[in-house]
């Protein structure tokens, strides 16, 4: 497999292979089409979210420092990441609707896919998991490997201390 890989990266990267030094040389003259259609479909396969990684069966830890980090968050910082990144779609007021997305008032161990009113997705309202500050972090980093399927638009927010102030904000709307 990782011979058709390094076919089809020739092909992407016009028929230079990069080694492991940094080093280039020209691919083989022998990379076909059909090697390179099936070494982008390997790679595209094997980078999809896994049984494994989603939080029907997966069960993340936060990263270390993380709860300290949220003691000193900026939670205008997290107030204005909602707006600018969340609100299109949810509401996170006590007597909020629900938009696109579920209204995120009391979404801090609320089970996924159950507010009341809202219909969700079938991998979102099966994926069993209860919303912590453990898993909206996970999620909020890459929501197609946390729930697979997922209607959603949002793809993440990988910039940990964005997902810090955010959270820290979220974690004030309840009752």
């Amino acid at each position: 497999m990782t011979y058709i890989k390094n076919k089809a990266i020739c092909y992407l990267n016009n028929n230079l292979f990069k080694l492991p030094g940094g080093e280039t040389m020209k691919c083989p003259n022998n990379t076909h089409r059909s090697t390179i259609f099936a070494a982008l479909f390997i790679m595209l396969m094997s980078t999809s979210a896994s049984a494994d990684e989603s939080l029907k069966s997966f069960s993340p830890e936060l990263p270390e420092g993380f709860m300290a980090s949220l003691a000193q968050a900026d939670i205008n910082e997290g107030k204005a990441l909602f707006e600018r990144k969340c609100s299109t779609c949810h509401d996170i007021n006590a007597k909020g609707k629900h938009n696109t997305g579920p209204n995120l008032w009391n979404v801090i161990g609320r089970k996924a896919g159950t507010a009341k009113g809202f219909d969700y997705s079938e991998s979102m309202a099966t994926s069993g998991h209860v919303w912590t500050l453990a898993n909206l972090n996970y999620f909020l980093q890459n929501t197609k490997r946390a729930v697979p399927d997922l209607k959603m638009s949002f793809r993440s927010l990988r910039d940990e201390e964005d997902r810090i102030n955010l959270l820290h904000f979220i974690q004030q709307a309840h009752d």
